[in-house]
């Protein structure tokens, strides 16, 4: 997809007039990876393996690792970056010590 095309035609289209007041190109940069504080947990080492992931993004690991410690956790990172799992992997872990 052509991004800039794209933008340009909500910028002509009348019922977006006015509505993309501020456009910001980020660089993208290389993934930094991290292991979590403690090892994964035999289900959800399963999880990630059968979804082919073989490592945790850093902002995955610090994640895991609050939400192991009990923390809140807030996670804002880019579309596709894995936010899901980390709450997924915390579930997955609770529900193989604790099925009920």
């Amino acid at each position: 997809m052509d991004v800039d095309a794209f933008l340009d035609e909500l910028r002509a289209a009348p019922d977006y007039a006015g509505q993309i007041v501020y456009v910001r190109e980020v660089a993208p940069r290389a993934a930094t990876w991290a292991p979590t504080a403690m090892p994964l947990s035999p289900g959800a080492m399963r999880m990630l393996k059968s979804r082919s992931i073989e490592q945790l993004y850093l902002h995955q690991a610090q994640a895991i690792d609050a939400a192991r410690r009990g923390r809140d956790v807030v996670i804002a990172s880019g579309t596709a970056s894995g936010k899901c799992l980390c709450y997924l992997v915390p579930v997955v872990e609770m529900l193989t010590r604790d099925r009920d």
